[in-house]
């Protein structure tokens, strides 16, 4: 949900410009403040038109964090300038602005270090292609600085989709690209970012390392009838990590019609909810050619 807010009568024509490109955007006035206060969490874009000051001060006893805030965008209140005020990369606010920008025949005032250095935005890396990372918000944070300070930094990249490939085509000056662990002197580096499937244990990396996962493997599934499912996904994913793959590098979990309803296959359903899942018929099955022993 998207809204716009008008700090004044003189800021409702920019408004109404705005929600002509965008007819999902309610427009409240800035009196119906209990609007925003109930529906915070609901938002995914909040966009005040008038004074920033009237804006930060508005939104600040909302905020929480640049994870789970609604991008903040604020356009003077003659549309020349259009503000990301907050969660301008996760949220959103920086790509709101320069769509805003373009409406209004703005310019769009980034702040953002990662932007204006043309560096990559690490935090929403994962989020762009589909991949998952285990960094915390307090290490990502550190990431972030390390990347945009221009720290030496390996990219190691042990998969290929259009992620790597973005990587490969926008690698900074600072960074230096890999394909083999053990090719890293890891020592002339200060950050280490890795696209891979690997399980790697933390004795591998002797400089902070963001690890990125990437969904590309599949993983068939069988089990005796009526199997319990107790404990048992857990112990099919630390047997992954025990060989060295890692379960958020999964993208899919197929099997036969016949297990579908089985409560071990619902306990894979219900645990791993980000994973796509494929049943397959005996008629889909037969004609594939499977050696024996396979």
């Amino acid at each position: 949900m998207k809204v716009i807010i008008t700090i004044s009568e003189s800021a409702l024509p920019i408004a109404r410009t705005i929600q002509r490109e965008w007819m999902d955007a309610g427009i409240i006035r800035m009196s119906d403040y209990s609007f925003l206060s109930e529906h915070w969490k609901e938002l995914e874009c909040v966009i005040f038109v008038g004074a920033l000051g009237i804006c930060v001060r508005t939104i600040a006893p909302l905020l929480e964090d640049k994870y789970t805030d609604p991008a903040v965008v604020c356009v003077d209140s003659t549309g020349r300038y259009i503000v990301p005020v907050v969660s301008g990369h996760i949220g959103g606010a920086n790509e709101y602005s320069k769509r805003i920008a373009a409406i209004l025949g703005g310019e769009a005032v980034i702040t953002t270090q990662s932007d204006n250095l043309g560096l990559w935005a690490l935090d929403t890396l994962a989020k762009t292609y589909g991949w998952q990372t285990d960094a915390d918000h307090t290490r990502m944070n550190l990431f972030v600085y390390q990347f945009v300070e221009k720290k030496p930094t390996a990219l190691l990249l042990e998969i290929r989709d259009e992620g790597t490939d973005y990587l490969e085509r926008t690698k900074p000056e600072h960074v230096k690209v890999f394909y083999h662990l053990e090719d890293i002197p890891q020592d002339e580096f200060e950050l280490i970012i890795s696209v891979t499937y690997r399980a790697y244990p933390l004795e591998a990396f002797h400089k902070p390392h963001l690890c990125f996962y990437a969904p590309v493997l599949h993983l068939g599934f069988g089990c005796r009838r009526q199997c319990c499912p107790d404990g048992i996904v857990g112990y099919m994913y630390q047997s992954m990590l025990d060989r060295g793959i890692h379960p958020l590098a999964l993208a899919s979990i197929s099997s036969i019609e016949l297990k579908k309803d089985e409560p071990l296959w619902q306990e894979f359903m219900k645990q791993g909810n980000s994973l796509e899942s494929h049943i397959y018929s005996v008629d889909d099955l037969r004609p594939i050619q499977v050696p024996n022993p396979s």
